[in-house]
Order: C-alpha cells, then sequence, then structure tokens
C-alpha cells in the first residue's frame, strides 16, 4: 500500500468512527429532549466528534 493509499484509508477510517460516533451521541440527545435544530445539532456533533479522531489518528488515544 503507497502512502497516498494509506492516508485516505486512514481518513475513511476516521469519517467513518465520527459517523458511528455522531449516530450514537445523536440517538441520545434525541432521547433527551434537546431543543436545538436537529441538523444544527448532528452536524455540530460530526465536526466535533470528527476534530477528535482526527487528534487520536495524530498523537493516539489518551492514557488512563
Amino acid at each position: 500500500m503507497t502512502d497516498h493509499s494509506h492516508a485516505l484509508v486512514s481518513q475513511v477510517a476516521t469519517q467513518a468512527l465520527a459517523a458511528q460516533l455522531t449516530d450514537a451521541a445523536y440517538a441520545v440527545a434525541l432521547r433527551h429532549g434537546t431543543t436545538e435544530d436537529w441538523l444544527n445539532l448532528e452536524l455540530g456533533l460530526w465536526n466535533a466528534l470528527t476534530e477528535v479522531v482526527q487528534q487520536w489518528n495524530r498523537k493516539g488515544p489518551a492514557r488512563a
């Protein structure tokens, strides 16, 4: 696998993980009766979780 294809696979995996985390967090937010616009909420979650996953990819997860 070339460096470029490895980077692409990593980017796709990052987006897939962020999407799964967003779905889970969004479901919890809706169950708790959020009053925020649903699209802005989901996009905000997506952006925040993508940023965290990208940080994990760069540094590795924080150790407890």
